[in-house]
């Protein structure tokens, strides 16, 4: 009677516990974004006095190899991994963005789920299927590694521009800033790049080949207050960089794009575009395309788009504008819903961006009007693309690496190949903003804290395509 009534108070000691947690008072809350790593010590915090053997070394191997995985899979891992220290890891229903997780002795896991479903609690036992006890967790795989992290630059690069020229800082740590300013120009004619500091807080840059070489760079001192500088010789310091004149109104927008077309510098916000014809000789800016207010809810991104062939197109309100023959031209072709473009030449008369729901890919020709759509696969959320050279475009995934989606792609619209850079490709590389070449033909992908020389691209493409798909 006695080991009854014990049994008893057991299981409604367990209930109580399982109605605590599912009201958020007890056990692990974890927020619903949170990684492996980070419920593991909310575990720790939570559980680890009476359940001691979760400080186990092990936990955190797997942990690490699952870290940026979505939620299902890392509680998977880390129960099958409990599981072998004599433990068990549940998840409690929860109504809010959070998890609910409790470890308990095993010997209380069978009474803990009789009192849960007695009173009406939903809790899942955390544990990868196909595991037998006490076998731990499934170890995900990374790809081949094709940089080693030991030669890479700790670098930030923000932008890339023709020219061999470069914008970001650098990411040693406990580097204190120069007297000169926190950013520096890289000069990118040879590796690593060689840092000159400046003061100014470079939003956007670009380059011509045309008088001799000129740069121009959109930069913000604080936000919404835009100037406009230009420079043949960027590397010899702020004073080189001449303002360019602005209207009053174009200094506070909220969005502006530059590029060049040929010889002329083209400035874009929402639903406007102004051209300064011959940039270097400092001219005031002439207005050349006004859509209507309207058409703004087609689209508030602006951005510039560019053919193989060099041909230029402005996006304004949703819809891309060609400049040509000294005017801008409609081109029909539209691209709504757009927060931010990101484009790529495709081919002689053809460019391609990612649509809104990041989805897609689409290629349009200027030429004939055409529009094709490219699925994409393998590769989610924000995705950025660069011109990588010799008729490829590279195809950058901007979220936390995942072992289910590619860190980047290499396409050839040409011949429609893909390959793929899956997880560990880079290590453990996070999101990647770059991927350009170097002047001497070797690439470089960068995340936002290091860059790694990838070597030739015709090798990397060789090397890629000896590559089992994932």
């Amino acid at each position: 009677m006695p080991s009854g009534n014990a049994d008893a108070a057991a299981r409604e000691r367990l209930a109580r516990l399982a109605r605590e947690i599912a009201d958020g008072d007890a056990g692990a809350l974890v927020d619903w974004k949170a990684c492996a790593e980070d419920a593991l010590f909310a575990l720790r915090e939570a559980h680890a006095q009476a359940c001691p053997a979760l400080r186990d070394a092990r936990l955190d191997a797997v942990a690490a190899n699952v870290n940026t995985e979505p939620a299902e899979t890392w509680m998977q891992a880390l129960g099958a991994e409990i599981e072998t220290l004599d433990l068990r890891l549940y998840e409690v229903a929860q109504a809010d963005d959070a998890y609910g997780l409790v470890v308990l002795h095993a010997t209380e896991g069978a009474d803990f789920e009789k009192a849960a479903k007695t009173h009406d609690i939903d809790v899942r036992r955390c544990r990868q299927t196909g595991r037998a006890r006490g076998q731990g967790a499934r170890k995900l795989q990374p790809a081949q590694a094709l940089a080693n992290h030991a030669d890479a630059a700790l670098l930030h690069i923000s932008f890339v521009s023709g020219g061999a020229l470069g914008f970001g800082r650098s990411t040693v740590p406990d580097r204190e800033p120069s007297p000169d300013g926190f950013f520096s120009w890289l000069d990118l004619r040879q590796w690593p790049p060689v840092l000159t500091s400046t003061r100014l807080t470079v939003c956007d840059l670009t380059w011509t080949p045309a008088h001799g070489g000129l740069w121009a760079a959109l930069v913000s001192p604080e936000p919404g207050a835009w100037t406009l500088r230009v420079t043949q010789t960027p590397l010899q310091g702020d004073a080189a960089w001449q303002t360019l004149p602005m209207p009053t109104f174009l200094k506070g927008a909220p969005i502006i794009s530059i590029g060049f077309a040929g010889a002329d510098l083209l400035v874009a916000d929402r639903n406007r575009v102004w051209i300064y014809r011959d940039p270097a000789t400092l001219p005031a800016p002439e207005q050349v395309l006004e859509a209507p207010a309207q058409d703004l809810r087609h689209g508030k991104a602006s951005g510039f788009a560019r053919t193989g062939d060099g041909r230029t197109c402005v996006l304004c309100a949703g819809a891309f504008h060609e400049w040509r023959d000294g005017r801008m031209h409609a081109t029909g072709i539209q691209a709504h819903g757009l927060d931010a473009l990101s484009c790529a030449p495709t081919g002689a008369s053809r460019f391609a961006w990612v649509d809104a729901g990041n989805e897609h890919l689409v290629e349009a020709d200027l030429d004939t009007g055409e529009l094709r759509t490219h699925a994409l696969a393998h590769i989610d959320g924000r995705v950025e693309l660069r011109d990588a050279g010799d008729g490829w475009i590279a195809l950058l995934r901007w979220n936390e690496p995942s072992h289910q989606h590619d860190i980047a792609q290499l396409w050839h619209p040409a011949t429609e190949r893909l390959l793929r850079l899956g997880y560990g490709a880079l290590g453990r590389a996070g999101a990647l903003a770059q991927w350009f070449p170097l002047p001497d033909g070797r690439t470089v992908a960068a995340d936002f804290e290091k860059a790694f020389v990838l070597g030739d691209l015709e090798a990397l493409v060789r090397r890629l395509g000896d590559t089992p798909a994932r």
